[in-house]
């Protein structure tokens, strides 16, 4: 025997057995095309015209009958059937080798952001990689190669196994950050050279000639090696000569992930100098806000002390204290380049795409805010 009852709680309006048991809810199936095509009075073919935007030899009448069906049932199209008939899947993916966006990171999370409102902006969805290798925290991209996506843009470094499997796949593929690219992939990056350049030459008209350099993963990002390289150009047209001991961390680093008591041991190491930096030119505004706090703690007064120079402009540079001269490469102009790009290769235009439209770089523009001015008197 069952009886119907009516209860306050999440049971209200169901049936309980006699046992008091209460039965799973009734979950309704999607609305299908043949749902629509029934209410609406007319085929499934006229449906999928009405809905795929081909109704151009549909009548008015019928067209805006089936557009109030689909919008009274809440129709959706499978997009798993049309990806497969249409031979894509208007998806594109985002991963990093740079584990910062489970990290909290700054400059990853506003990358995602502006990849996801370009790629909105475009007509596609985005698809974040969530199978990782063991114990390295690297996404699994070559899974995307099974169609669930028609590209990925990837921050990835050089020489990575990845870039190589997706050239030789023909698969879409943009990387940021990263010049050095097989044949047939993409790459938009930031004018590292002109903006580390800038950030150089200001403290030398500033007056500094003991300009420390806080490294960063020289061994594998090509950003970072591209700053250092700059920073060594700069000083020798300056007729300075270099001090390795102000390279620091000279041993290298993997990763842009920051470690403060590295960021501390070089500050030390450096006040043991009898000759110590007056500045220091930062790979990333992570490492400069890093040094800020460590020279704080340090009763170092700033920038009088010690000058500071970052890299990225990452929502805090402007906030902190003081807050950083940094050097800023728009991260929505290279998400927007880089999903322009990425189109390109998913759909080439007329003619066959050169290595040359497959690079592009994004001006870099330096930023002057508090942490630096002229050296004090010694």
């Amino acid at each position: 025997m069952v009886e119907k009852i009516t209860c306050s709680n999440n049971t209200l309006g169901r049936e309980v057995s006699s046992e008091g048991k209460i039965p799973a809810p009734i979950r309704k199936s999607r609305v299908t095309i043949e749902d629509v095509a029934a209410a609406a009075g007319v085929s499934t073919t006229t449906v999928s015209r009405v809905v795929s935007g081909a109704s151009s030899r549909i009548g008015k009448a019928t067209v805006q009958k089936v557009e109030e069906t689909v919008k009274r049932l809440h129709y959706s199209p499978n997009r798993l059937i049309r990806s497969l008939q249409q031979g894509k899947s208007d998806t594109i993916a985002y991963a990093s080798f740079y584990p910062g966006l489970h990290h909290h990171d700054e400059v990853q999370q506003q990358t995602l952001l502006e990849i996801y409102c370009a790629a909105h902006h475009a007509g596609y969805d985005v698809l974040l990689p969530t199978t990782w290798t063991e114990d390295s925290g690297i996404p699994l991209v070559t899974h995307l190669l099974d169609g669930r996506c028609d590209g990925v843009i990837l921050e990835a470094p050089r020489n990575t196994t990845v870039l190589k499997v997706l050239a030789e796949q023909n698969f879409p593929t943009v990387v940021t950050g990263n010049r050095q690219v097989p044949p047939g992939i993409g790459t938009v990056y930031g004018d590292y050279a002109d903006g580390t350049r800038k950030a150089m030459e200001y403290l030398l008209s500033l007056g500094h000639r003991r300009i420390a350099h806080l490294a960063g993963p020289v061994q594998l990002w090509d950003e970072a090696q591209c700053r250092l390289e700059t920073y060594l150009e700069v000083l020798a047209g300056a007729g300075i000569s270099c001090d390795k001991r102000l390279i620091l961390p000279n041993w290298g680093t993997e990763t842009w992930s920051v470690n403060e008591k590295e960021v501390e041991q070089a500050l030390d190491f450096w006040l043991t100098q009898e000759k110590q930096p007056t500045a220091v030119f930062c790979a990333s505004d992570r490492l400069a806000i890093a040094l800020l706090e460590a020279a704080a703690k340090r009763g170092l007064k700033l920038p009088d002390d010690l000058s500071v120079i970052g890299f990225d402009d990452m929502p805090s540079a402007q906030h902190c204290n003081p807050a950083l001269t940094t050097v800023r490469v728009s991260v929505g102009a290279i998400a927007a380049a880089a999903v322009k790009m990425l189109q390109q290769l998913i759909a080439p235009p007329a003619g066959a795409l050169n290595n040359e439209t497959l690079q592009q770089s994004i001006p870099a523009e330096l930023v002057i805010r508090q942490s630096t001015a002229a050296p004090a008197t010694r």
